[in-house]
């Protein structure tokens, strides 16, 4: 079993804000097998688990017709149905359970789950991972959303300004994704190196979710945590089925992201999202 001492760095961002010491947590980073009888939505959220963070989230069991209904929201254009918490109106199909709830703060962030091949990087490199996620899932995501209509319609468009050690430097909307006071838009930064966070091995056969477009002998679990809400206008545009972004129920803040990015986030229900805006929540059939 390989396992490795470091430094809780998810934990440190929460304690560093309280003034508290950080403790060290030791890490198994053997792959751990993915559990077939949870959603797929809770498969890809359970693989970026550590010891330093663990959501309080459970799926949801739904009868055949409410799944099914579920299913098809989730694939459609239907889905705008449901966006910035139309939720209510919807009880009759089963919508009302899909609302989780947990007290785990950074609940209330993005985090994108990212799959690297690994035969080239070490997992305690973590420049290398953060280059590779922002270099092939993270920038082709954002040249799309730059590029399309929903972004040229904004009074002030997306531009990226510098792109300089995977630190995203913007301007426009998505610089206030949620506003709070009076905004500037003429530059800001998306992500932050140190929130990127290595998390286990994976393999093909063991640990991954999915069946993977990259082939290699091995890969890495890793997670960026984003609680800014900026890169929320990716969240369409993902063009790698090797990262999904775990969203949060934004509350209020679904008002003010849905004017980026319409019909991908929800006032009270999370849920995963992955490659092309493909929606995935956390229920299974009973």
């Amino acid at each position: 079993m390989i396992k490795l001492l470091r430094t809780t760095i998810a934990t440190a961002a929460i304690l560093a804000l309280s003034g508290c010491a950080t403790t060290p947590i030791e890490y198994d980073l053997t792959p751990k097998a993915v559990n077939e009888n949870d959603s797929f939505a809770m498969q890809v959220l359970k693989s970026s688990y550590n010891p330093g963070l663990v959501f309080d989230l459970k799926d949801t069991e739904l009868p055949e017709d409410a799944y099914q209904n579920v299913l098809n929201y989730s694939t459609s254009s239907a889905v705008g149905l449901v966006a910035g918490g139309a939720l209510g109106a919807l009880k009759g199909l089963g919508w009302a359970a899909l609302f989780n709830s947990t007290s785990h703060p950074q609940l209330d962030y993005i985090h994108y789950i990212a799959y690297i091949p690994a035969d080239d990087i070490d997992i305690t490199d973590v420049d290398a991972i953060n280059t590779y996620i922002k270099k092939n899932y993270i920038y082709p995501a954002l040249e799309s959303y730059i590029a399309s209509d929903e972004n040229k319609k904004l009074e002030r468009p997306v531009e990226i300004l510098d792109y300089a050690n995977g630190e995203f430097q913007i301007k426009g909307e998505a610089c206030h994704a949620v506003q709070l006071g009076t905004p500037e838009y003429d530059g800001c930064q998306m992500f932050w190196n140190q929130n990127t966070f290595y998390i286990r091995y994976a393999t093909a056969e063991t640990g991954l979710p999915f069946t993977p477009s990259i082939k290699a002998n091995k890969y890495i679990v890793a997670r960026i945590m984003e609680p800014r809400l900026r890169s929320s206008i990716l969240l369409k545009h993902i063009k790698t089925d090797m990262m999904y972004a775990f969203v949060p129920g934004l509350g209020y803040k679904a008002d003010h992201v849905s004017r980026l990015t319409s019909n991908m986030v929800f006032r009270d229900t999370p849920s995963i999202i992955g490659k092309d805006g493909s929606i995935n929540f956390f229920v299974t059939k009973k």
